[in-house]
């Protein structure tokens, strides 16, 4: 039997020799203390985030951005353009981005647009070719008036006392070319006064001609176009 103080002297060697092998290893190489010039640092980089095509009107995204272990790849973005309407048409609604397409955009023709000058050149020509005048070619107009808007004759009717020389000499409609426009549509007034008075009407904007009178007095003292 092995006395106490012989087993408590036996353990102590032991461990002795045990914590001698530990201590007389190989350190771990690159460990802290143990570094040389081939040793690299660990390296790291902060999170990268995934791009993504621009969050705004017209953007789409074809194909999104993929992860190939050191990066993100691009997305593949489309672009579409605001449309707008093509020449002659005016927008009556505008266009909106639904998230992958235009939609809702009206578009009208336009409206043409003539000078009041273009309005009363056509007047006075229609005037010049219609009206049966032995002597309608020496007619020179001395003023103009209009355009008066209305409907049908209804500028006519409310602009009577705009044309005195009518009002005076009590004129009648003689021209052979003349004709009423229709009754209810939009219409533009021009008055030539010159030796007789010439009326027209055109859709609003136009030259194009809807209504013509030819005016001059019942006594016959009227000469012109």
């Amino acid at each position: 039997m092995i006395p106490g103080k012989t087993l408590v002297r036996v353990a102590l060697l032991a461990c002795t020799l045990m914590f001698s092998q530990v201590s007389l290893a190989d350190p771990v190489r690159c460990s802290p203390g143990y570094q040389d010039s081939t040793c690299t640092p660990a390296l790291s980089n902060a999170p990268q985030a995934q791009p993504q095509c621009p969050n705004s009107a017209g953007w789409t995204t074809a194909a999104g951005s993929t992860w190939i272990g050191s990066r993100w790849t691009p997305p593949t973005c489309n672009y579409q353009a605001q449309p707008s309407c093509p020449p002659g048409y005016d927008e009556t609604s505008d266009p909106i981005w639904n998230g992958s397409a235009w939609v809702g955009m009206i578009c009208a023709p336009s409206v043409p647009h003539v000078s009041i000058a273009d309005q009363q050149a056509a007047c006075l020509s229609y005037g010049l070719a219609h009206d049966f005048y032995p002597i309608r070619w020496t007619f020179t107009p001395y003023e103009y008036n209009g355009p008066y808007d209305g409907t049908g004759t209804s500028a006519y009717n409310t602009s009577v006392p705009l044309l005195a020389w009518e009002a005076t000499i009590e004129a009648v409609w003689v021209g052979t070319g003349s004709f009423p426009p229709p009754a209810n549509a939009p219409t533009q007034m021009i008055v030539v006064k010159g030796a007789a008075v010439d009326v027209c009407w055109f859709t609003p904007g136009t030259t194009n001609l809807v209504g013509q009178y030819n005016l001059t007095g019942n006594s016959g003292g009227g000469n012109g176009g």
